[in-house]
């Protein structure tokens, strides 16, 4: 892999002559499915998405009849752009594992050591995902839960106050259910200390084999105390069940609590 980034790199240099605070703004817009304005500055930088895409290797997709669209280009690109910048500048970006190569070829051959269970680390996938699209938002910025899983299957929209979330892994198994939880604090011991959850700044990612959610964050919401339940759930069936999304919603979120499953199956 590294000497095909070497290779990439020499044939498209041209292309990839842009600065670091851009190469992490687009990389980021890229993996958060970002609707941008094709009259307006990506941000984080000061050029048009039309302006990346002119030289070839990233693509502004326009939506049908509107002048919104994303940003896209093949994911080993993404992994070349954060490979030299963007692990230097951004905290999520820094341990994230874009060369899972082996993974892979473990799937196709028993034989050969997998380095790690692709789908036991998708929950830090998640995690590190969700913590990766709040820093696309300013800190204390209003956003839609509608902007930040876009694409995903949502009953209702709602705003909230946008945080830039640090990722952490939980020390015990935690009920992620809001109702649960009462007091103006709720401190979670966690493998790097103790954090106050309700201050909205914590990505937390549960002890294995807990019955609540897989991980979970506090969103900061006006009216009510309110969870973000993310359960991550390997259906060996094609389709998922109804009684299924239920029974894991149950065991994880409470009734003012954002619910989401993250699933192989069709829902």
């Amino acid at each position: 892999m590294k000497d095909l980034r070497g290779k990439l790199l020499d044939k498209y240099c041209e292309a990839l002559n842009i600065t670091r605070t851009e190469i992490l703004s687009v990389a980021q817009a890229i993996l958060t499915r970002q609707l941008l304005d094709g009259d307006k500055v990506v941000p984080g930088t000061t050029k048009l998405p039309e302006q990346f895409a002119q030289p070839g290797l990233i693509r502004y997709e326009r939506k049908d009849g509107v002048n919104t669209g994303y940003l896209t280009a093949p994911y080993i690109w993404v992994w070349m752009f954060v490979h030299d910048f963007g692990k230097a500048v951004d905290p999520v970006l820094k341990n994230w594992r874009f060369c899972d190569y082996a993974e892979h070829v473990s799937e196709i051959d028993s034989s050969l050591p997998p380095g790690a269970q692709f789908w036991q680390h998708f929950e830090y996938f998640v995690a590190s995902f969700r913590a990766l699209k709040s820093r696309m938002y300013e800190e204390g910025e209003t956003v839609k839960i509608s902007q930040v899983h876009a694409g995903a299957r949502l009953q209702g929209d709602f705003e909230f106050e946008n945080h830039q979330l640090e990722m952490h892994l939980a020390s015990h198994q935690e009920d992620t259910k809001s109702a649960s939880h009462v007091g103006p604090e709720w401190k979670i011991r966690c493998e790097k200390g103790n954090f106050d959850f309700w201050q909205h700044k914590y990505c937390i990612i549960n002890a294995a084999s807990a019955q609540f959610a897989d991980s979970f964050t506090s969103l900061h919401r006006k009216a009510k105390k309110s969870h973000e339940c993310h359960q991550d759930k390997l259906v060996k069936s094609k389709k998922l069940a109804k009684s299924t999304f239920e029974a894991e919603r149950y065991n994880a979120a409470s009734k003012d609590d954002f619910f989401i499953l993250f699933t192989s199956a069709e829902s």
